[in-house]
C-alpha cells in the first residue's frame, strides 16, 4: 500500500531522474559555456537560452511543504533538549541541528520570495510586503501572547526558570510586552526598551526575514520603476541586488561587520536557485555554485551553531541544501499528494514560533528529565501549532490569498 502511494503521487519518478534533472538545469556549466561560442551575441551581450522545461515552468508545485516540517522539527528537538538529562544532551550540543534548519529555511525564503514576486507580485511590491506581514505578523503575536501568558503564570508561582534569559520583573509588565511586539523590527533590540529579554528567543530570525523583506520590496520597486524606463535597466536590478549580497558578505569576511551579512548567502542561493531553475543559464549556475559556496564559508561564523563541529555539520547542511534543489525542480507532484504536503509545510511556522511556551511549560514544571517528557513536548507542541494554526493562520491565509490575488 505503502508503495503504491508514492508511486501514486510522483507517478513514478525516481529519485535519481529528479537529482539528475536539478543538476542538469542548475549546473550545466558545459552546455551553456558552449553555447556562448556558437550562438550569436545579441545588443545585450547575452546568448539566447533555453526553453524551460515543464517540471520548473513558473507555477509549478514545489512540494516543501514536509520539507518544511521536518525543518521545524529539527529546531524543536534542539530546543527541547533541555528536557532530556545531561548525558543524553552531547549529539544536540555537537551537531546543532536548530542552526542547520534555519540556514535551509532562510534559503528557502529565498526562493520562495523570489518565486512569488514573479508569479505574483509583478509590478505590485507594496502588496508583496503587505502578504508578508500578514503572514508573519499575526502568528508571531498570538505566540508571543502564549508564551507571556505561560510564564506570567510560571513567575507569579515562583517557578520561572529560563535558561537563555535571567528575568527581574513579571512577564506582563507593559514594557516588557512592547519590546515583545517590536522584537520584529529589523536592528530593534529589546534591550533598547526594557531588558535584554525574548518571550521567544529565537524571534532574530524574523527579525532577519523582515530585513530580507525589506530589501525585496526595494529590489521589486526600483524593477517597477526601471521597467518604465527601459527593458535593459529593467532586468539588470536583480542582478545588481544579488552582485551587492556577494559583495556584502565578501566585506564581512575581509572586515566583519554585522552578523546579519552573515545570513545573506542563504537567501542568495535560494534567490539564485530559483533563477537558474526558472532560466537556465551559465552565470545563473554559477551564480547558485557561488552562493552555495558562501553559505559553506558562513556557517561557522553563525554564533547559534554550538560547539565547534564543522567536519559533521557542513556535510550535513550540504546534504539538506541538495534535497532543497532536488524538490524545487521535482518534475511532478500528484493532487493526493500536493494534499498533504500543504498540510504539513502549514504546520511548520506555528510548531517554530510556539513550541518554546512548551519547552518552557514542561522544564519548570515537571522535575523529572527523560525520553518520555521530550517525547511528550514534541507531542504538545505539534498539537498546539496544529491549534493555532487553526485558529490563526488559516483564517489569515484567506485573507492573503484576497491581497495575492489568486490561491496557491
Amino acid at each position: 500500500m505503502e508503495t503504491h502511494f508514492l508511486r501514486e503521487a510522483f507517478q513514478r519518478p525516481s529519485l535519481w531522474r529528479s537529482l539528475r534533472q536539478s543538476l542538469n538545469l542548475v549546473f550545466s556549466l558545459r552546455l551553456h559555456a558552449q553555447a556562448c561560442y556558437t550562438c550569436a551575441m545579441d545588443g545585450t551581450g547575452l546568448y539566447p537560452l533555453p526553453r524551460t522545461p515543464p517540471s520548473v515552468a513558473r507555477g509549478a508545485y514545489r512540494p516543501f511543504g514536509a520539507f518544511r516540517l521536518v525543518l521545524a522539527l529539527m529546531v524543536v528537538l534542539q530546543h527541547l533538549q533541555y528536557l532530556l538529562p545531561d548525558a543524553l544532551r552531547g549529539p544536540f550540543h555537537r551537531m546543532g541541528f536548530g542552526a542547520l534548519a534555519v540556514g535551509v529555511f532562510f534559503a528557502l525564503s529565498g526562493f520562495i520570495v523570489a518565486e512569488a514576486n514573479d508569479r505574483f507580485y509583478a509590478g505590485r511590491p507594496w502588496a508583496f510586503l503587505l502578504n508578508r506581514l500578514l503572514r508573519v505578523v499575526p502568528p508571531y503575536l498570538a505566540a508571543l501572547a502564549i508564551s507571556a501568558a505561560v510564564q506570567a503564570v510560571l513567575w507569579r508561582t515562583g517557578r520561572l526558570a529560563l535558561w537563555d534569559f535571567v528575568l527581574g520583573r513579571d512577564p506582563l509588565d507593559p514594557a516588557l510586552l512592547a519590546a515583545g511586539v517590536l522584537s520584529l523590527l529589523p536592528g530593534f533590540h529589546t534591550s533598547y526598551v526594557a531588558q535584554d529579554f525574548e518571550y521567544i528567543p529565537f524571534v532574530w530570525t524574523l527579525r532577519v526575514e523582515m530585513a530580507f523583506y525589506l530589501v525585496a520590496v526595494a529590489v521589486a520597486a526600483s524593477m517597477s520603476w526601471a521597467g518604465r524606463q527601459a527593458g535593459r535597466v529593467r532586468g539588470q536590478v536583480p542582478a545588481a541586488a544579488v552582485a551587492a549580497g556577494f559583495a556584502g558578505f565578501a566585506l564581512y569576511l575581509w572586515r566583519g561587520g554585522p552578523g546579519l551579512l552573515s545570513d545573506v548567502p542563504f537567501f542568495l542561493l535560494g534567490v539564485c536557485l530559483y533563477a537558474a531553475l526558472r532560466r537556465p543559464g551559465l552565470w545563473r549556475g554559477a551564480a547558485v555554485l557561488l552562493a552555495a559556496g558562501c553559505a559553506m564559508a558562513a556557517f561557522p561564523h553563525w554564533d547559534q551553531r554550538g560547539l565547534p563541529a564543522l567536519s559533521l555539520q557542513l556535510p550535513a547542511l550540504s546534504a539538506l541544501i541538495a534535497a532543497m534543489a532536488v524538490l524545487a525542480a521535482w518534475p511532478h507532484v500528484a493532487p493526493s499528494w500536493r494534499r498533504l504536503d500543504r498540510r504539513m509545510g502549514a504546520l511548520s511556522y506555528p510548531l517554530y514560533l510556539n513550541h518554546y511556551a512548551v519547552d518552557i511549560a514542561l522544564y519548570d514544571s515537571v522535575p523529572a528529565r527523560g525520553v518520555a517528557i521530550y517525547a511528550a513536548g514534541a507531542g504538545l507542541s505539534v498539537a498546539l501549532a496544529w491549534l493555532m494554526h487553526r485558529l490563526v493562520e488559516a483564517p489569515m491565509d484567506r485573507l492573503r490569498t484576497r491581497v495575492r490575488g489568486r490561491a496557491v
